[in-house]
């Protein structure tokens, strides 16, 4: 019936496929790019049989990175929750959905998309965006493409703005006190003065600067007799200038800033200068050295004379003596003695005594300050004095990990601005610090602000030992592990992430260090964990209490089936670790035979490679680079001192002592191991272990065995069998996981730095597509 009914009812026509078209032009001035982007989608739709259902749009927006563009994170936000009624997204071009520098940025989104069900197509491309091996090559040449034209326009700003300053002219910015902007045509003909919103509205205008008002100039030049003749410090001119009711160019109260930049500023004796920071491409601003300056003499008129301009430089210069401790303390001790207590507030708004921070330079804290003049504050500061420790501390690290790297034969570059340490050019690590904390109860806790570890390749949290002095372990995780991590950290957190503590840093210079070498034992200086705080829920603690309540059948059932499913996921997931480092690894591996291909790295600089790459992680330095366990501060009898160790700093129910003194003492170190690494320190689940325990492993194998109610005996020892299959496999996927993961950051940052190189990528798309594409394929899920 059914048959007959579809073979002969009228035919159906094809259902139209939905679509959003996601739309961007970089500037205001485009006004036709978003209609001529819309007419070409709409055209590309009608030919694919798409209806237009939804539309994202990025008006005047760049496409260097994807803060300030609303339209896309929109898409990206309604695709990633199920929002999104459509199965295509189509874009103009691969330009228009971003010219990120990092190729890698532009194909995450693209695959975030991918993962939710949703295609990215590019109607004005000559390739159809469809997995294969063409387009896949012709898109990421596209990205490059797309990406190099940004840094070339850059470029060409740059040297355009350049030459605007050297004729004389304005390239932005605020005049200053005592000058004004005045706006010129072509030939030079003033236009009229500029208000401070203002701006030119023909591109041939041109700004130049000219003086201001006579009241301002008669300030200015009353500023530098002031402070050259007359003596006056800055802050004693800020206080007169504000007295007077007078306010700088931006109507603010005159401050020792503003003093200062009225009396060094070259602008006041004719001068000009430029790019004395920068910001490129959404990087963040960085102050440029003096060699990279652009100076014009002579621009615009003086206000002073460049007589008593050079008398206030030596002026401001000899004023900065280094007063002694005392010379500094002596006015606060006056202070405290005429207000009663201190601030930095009160220090601040002081005439005569050192500023707060003037204050912190010489004596690191305020806290110290006040501790050498006997004041003692109403609040206890003492813990500013730990994080000031905590900061040195930190940077020690840093130094110390720079130098063994050095010294591994890689390269390891810290930049204070952005905070990160990037290793041989291919990967960044950031590395924070955390003070160790005990609850209520004793056990140690570790809080710190997530936000810091996002953002870098990898990140470092530095755990510090109760008393804060010692260095207790490093938790270093990728980047996407480190967006999951909790705030607070327990002394044992459970896997995957107790996989990545370790005792050193010297598994970041493993990775670090080149090919052909080897890898050796550890360079960096132990740091093993010492003893915690003992746990004081088994500190006086010397018998382990007897059992009460059997295990149930049920219970027996319920945890055996959690567990273990548990157990074989985290199994999974570092199998999968492992088959992408063996792919990647012998990828490497095969093209490194091919001379033409070395001898290219070579010319480019990048010949050599991370040494994991070329061979596997031997198991015996697993040991040195994983953080080691103390033994326990305490005893209990029947329980093994190792064992013990594993569990002081948890919260362990008493009871379950009782349960691992029914063990053999390798057993009671197995169930200890098992219990934190699944984060279920429980005295059910610890029943449930012993119940599983091979007779053999027991601290009695001739006791008898307990009978559970439903289940048979046959079906126990199948249980037990396959637990412990399951537990060897466990326990070794916890010793390898966090080593394979983060070798895997290394690789793939090297692989990143190859495929950044136009030379290598037009090598591979010529000669080895294949391995191009899985190269990229490998890139894509890092």
């Amino acid at each position: 019936m059914d048959k007959s009914g579809t073979a002969h009812g009228p035919p159906t026509a094809r259902r139209r496929g939905r679509a959003a078209q996601y739309l961007r032009m970089s500037t205001d001035q485009q006004i036709y790019s978003l209609e001529n982007q819309k007419d070409a989608i709409r055209s590309y739709a009608d030919i694919m049989g798409y209806d237009i259902v939804a539309t994202y749009e990025d008006p005047g927006r760049s496409g260097l990175s994807l803060q300030g563009r609303p339209g896309l994170q929109k898409l990206l936000f309604d695709v990633e929750n199920g929002f999104a009624d459509f199965e295509t997204v189509v874009v103009y071009d691969v330009s228009r959905w971003g010219r990120f520098q990092n190729v890698d940025e532009s194909a995450s989104y693209e695959y975030r998309c991918q993962s939710a069900g949703v295609r990215i197509e590019f109607c004005a491309e000559q390739f159809a965006n469809d997995g294969t091996i063409g387009s896949d090559v012709l898109k990421a040449i596209k990205r490059t493409m797309a990406a190099e034209y940004s840094r070339m326009l850059s470029q060409r700003c740059f040297i355009g703005q350049s030459r605007i300053i050297q004729m004389g002219f304005r390239g932005g910015a605020a005049p200053g006190y005592g000058f004004r902007r005045l706006l010129v045509d072509r030939s030079g003909e003033p236009k009229g003065i500029l208000k401070r919103t203002e701006c030119k509205s023909l591109a041939s205008d041109r700004v130049v600067r000219v003086l201001g008002p006579p009241e301002e100039l008669e300030t200015v030049r009353w500023i530098f007799d002031q402070f050259v003749n007359k003596g006056k410090t800055k802050r004693e001119i800020a206080n007169a200038l504000n007295a007077r009711g007078m306010v700088t160019d931006h109507d603010r109260p005159w401050s020792i800033r503003s003093v200062k930049t009225v009396l060094t500023h070259e602008k006041y004796i004719g001068n000009v200068i430029w790019n004395r920071s920068s910001s490129r491409l959404t990087s963040q601003r960085t102050r440029n050295p003096a060699s990279a300056w652009i100076r014009v003499e002579n621009a615009s008129a003086p206000i002073v004379s460049p007589e008593l301009f050079d008398r206030a430089q030596v002026e401001a210069k000899a004023r900065l003596f280094r007063m002694t401790d005392s010379q500094m303390l002596a006015p606060l001790a006056k202070l405290l003695k005429r207000k009663g207590a201190l601030s930095g507030r009160i220090i601040n708004a002081a005439r005569g005594c050192p500023s707060s921070s003037r204050l912190k330079r010489r004596f690191r804290t305020l806290a110290e300050v006040y501790r050498r003049i006997g004041y003692q504050p109403l609040h206890n500061y003492d813990y500013i004095e730990v994080n000031v420790d905590l900061r040195d501390r930190r940077q020690e690290v840093i130094h110390e990990l720079a130098a063994a790297i050095e010294d591994a034969g890689g390269s390891a570059r810290y930049d204070p601005d952005s905070k990160l340490v990037t290793v041989n050019g291919e990967f960044t690590v950031a590395i924070w610090i955390a003070r160790c904390r005990l609850s209520r109860h004793g056990y140690p806790r570790w809080a710190f602000r997530r936000r810091r570890l996002a953002g870098a390749d990898l990140s470092v949290l530095i755990r510090m030992q109760p008393d804060d002095t010692a260095i207790r372990d490093f938790l270093i995780l990728p980047g996407n592990e480190a967006k999951r991590v909790f705030h607070v950290l327990k002394a044992e957190n459970g896997c995957p992430l107790d996989s990545f503590l370790f005792a050193t840093l010297d598994i970041l210079v493993a990775m670090a260090r080149r090919a052909p070498d080897q890898i050796s034992p550890p360079t960096m200086r132990q740091l093993h964990r010492g003893i915690g705080s003992p746990g004081r829920h088994f500190a006086g603690l010397k018998h382990a209490p007897e059992p009460s309540n059997p295990l149930r059948g049920y219970v027996l059932l319920r945890n055996f089936s959690h567990e273990r499913m548990r157990m074989r996921r985290f199994v999974t997931s570092t199998n999968e670790l492992r088959k992408h480092w063996d792919r990647t690894a012998q990828a490497m591996r095969q093209l490194m035979t091919v001379k033409a291909f070395r001898e290219l790295l070579k010319s480019e600089g990048i010949e050599t490679m991370p040494s994991m790459l070329m061979e596997t992680i031997p198991p015996s330095h697993l040991a040195l680079m994983r953080a080691e366990r103390p033994l326990a501060a305490h005893q209990i009898e029947g329980i093994c001192a190792d064992a013990l160790g594993l569990l002081e700093n948890c919260v362990v129910p008493p009871i379950i002592f009782s349960y691992l003194r029914e063990v053999s003492s390798d057993r009671q170190i197995e169930m200890a191991k098992i219990m934190l690494a699944l984060g279920s320190v429980r005295a059910d689940f610890a029943k449930t272990l012993v119940a599983l325990t091979p007779r053999s492993h027991l601290a009695d194998p001739s006791a008898r065995r307990k009978r559970f109610h439903g289940i048979k005996a046959a079906q126990v020892i199948s249980m037990e069998a396959e637990f412990g299959e399951v537990t060897h496999e466990f326990l070794n996927a916890v010793a390898t996981h966090g080593v394979r993961a983060l070798g895997l950051v290394a690789a793939h940052g090297y692989l990143g730095r190859i495929l950044e190189n136009p030379k290598v990528v037009r090598y591979f798309a010529r000669d080895f597509p294949l391995q191009f594409a899985q190269f990229q394929w490998l890139l894509q899920i890092r």
